[in-house]
């Protein structure tokens, strides 16, 4: 999915910019560095927030190929709550992370909201 956000940043660049800098003589790495990637700016900031929330929803796949083993290398919040409640009968602690959990899934809902709302602010886009 990522792959496709990023396509589609990189075709909405205009070549201009590009031509300008090869006018300038700027090297491969300096335009990748003032052209590329403050272009690229509000796509990265969506995919990372997008990946992340995924991160979370992804309790059902992890936890078929693995087993939901704990102390493994794809033990994530959600498979750790899962764990804590069930295999070790500990809730109190497994209430804690699945507040954890909500809180940090909370915080990148509205960061992903405040980012698309500053996106059509600075695109003139109306309300």
């Amino acid at each position: 999915m990522a792959y496709i956000f990023f396509l589609a940043g990189l075709a909405v660049i205009p070549d201009e910019l590009y031509e300008a800098a090869r006018t300038d003589r700027t090297s491969a790495l300096q335009q990748f560095r003032f052209i590329t990637l403050p272009q690229l700016r509000y796509i990265l900031a969506v995919i990372v927030i997008l990946l992340m929330i995924m991160g979370f929803k992804a309790f059902p796949i992890i936890f078929i190929l693995t087993g939901g083993g704990p102390s493994g290398a794809t033990e994530t919040l959600t498979v750790m709550t899962y764990n804590t409640a069930f295999r070790q009968l500990d809730f109190s602690f497994a209430a804690a992370l699945g507040l954890l959990a909500l809180l940090i899934s909370l915080a990148m809902s509205v960061a992903y909201m405040r980012l698309m709302n500053r996106t059509e602010r600075d695109r003139g886009m109306p309300d």
